[in-house]
């Protein structure tokens, strides 16, 4: 496993290099530490410049309830050169930096909407309850040859990396150290497709290896809760935690946190555009089943 990095300081959207990654590499930097009242994670992001293509987009905070706002009050923050927000909580390992700018992210979007073919089919479907459904967003994964990734009574077989999915992939390693071989692919068209909670855990996928998760588009609102304090019966009381995924930004989940903690991407009915979301994985080949009679359609 390679050594976690650290990004340099963002560069402004209308620079020459505005369509390059936001910073380069570099060592270990001094770390700030704060908390209070006013320490919500919109305090520490690096601001995000929306292109014209989401002109109309409506910031998911209008949509945020207090009990939102007041949650992420309580948060401790610890802030790298104002890049990285670092989120610790019990068995809760988060990181959070904005890895595109507004002109990088809108080409890496328009080239994705061009490229990307999604599942059908019975692969566009997930059992709940013993009932097969339709998966509420569309939905395909990449990944070295004969990977699968299985999860809610469906496998998903990976289509051969693209040269676009490859660039993307080589960007995140560069940023955060380390290294995927499969990506599950999401595409929101608006606020009423969303993602269920659930934990990452399947036995397929690497323990204690990162998930990198890439936002691209539409402003969302990502839900952590913890399992102890889920449902009626909830044996605790811990308070969620809700981050805002800008366009263009990156969240490291690190272990433990998808063995203890539930993420959903909740409804936003009032949200209208549209949101890709790349989640990069480590997969076990040996973990993985083999999907029969799969046939690959051009991406």
């Amino acid at each position: 496993m390679l050594k976690r990095k650290l990004l340099a300081p963002a560069s402004p959207d209308n620079s020459e290099n505005s369509s390059k990654i936001i910073g380069q590499a570099q060592g270990q930097s001094q770390i700030q530490n704060y908390s209070g009242s006013g320490a919500s994670s919109s305090q520490t992001k690096t601001s995000t410049s929306i292109p014209k293509f989401f002109s109309g987009i409506k910031k998911s905070s209008e949509a945020h309830t207090e009990e939102d706002r007041e949650t992420n009050k309580c948060l401790k923050i610890e802030t790298c050169n104002n890049q990285w927000t670092h989120y610790r909580r019990e068995n809760l390992n988060l990181d959070y930096t904005r890895l595109y700018d507004g002109k990088k992210a809108f080409e890496l979007i328009t080239r994705c909407e061009t490229e990307i073919v999604y599942n059908s089919g019975h692969l566009a479907q997930v059992r709940i309850f013993g009932k097969w459904i339709d998966i509420p967003r569309k939905q395909v994964a990449f990944g070295d040859a004969g990977l699968t990734y299985t999860f809610s009574g469906n496998t998903v077989p990976a289509k051969p990396w693209t040269p676009l999915l490859l660039e993307m992939r080589n960007d995140i390693s560069k940023a955060c150290g380390y290294d995927f071989n499969f990506v599950l692919v999401n595409r929101y068209q608006d606020g009423n497709e969303y993602m269920g909670e659930h934990k990452d855990d399947e036995k397929d996928l690497c323990p204690n290896h990162p998930i990198a998760s890439l936002s691209l588009g539409q402003q969302r609102d990502f839900v952590f809760k913890h399992q102890d304090c889920r449902g009626k019966n909830a044996k605790r009381k811990i308070d969620k935690l809700t981050i805002q995924l800008e366009n263009g930004s990156l969240l490291m989940m690190n272990a433990p946190t998808n063995s203890y903690w539930y993420h959903c991407l909740p409804k936003r009915p009032k949200i209208l555009e549209m949101r890709l979301n790349f989640t990069f994985r480590k997969m076990i080949p040996s973990q993985c089943k083999t999907v029969k009679n799969f046939v690959d359609e051009k991406t």
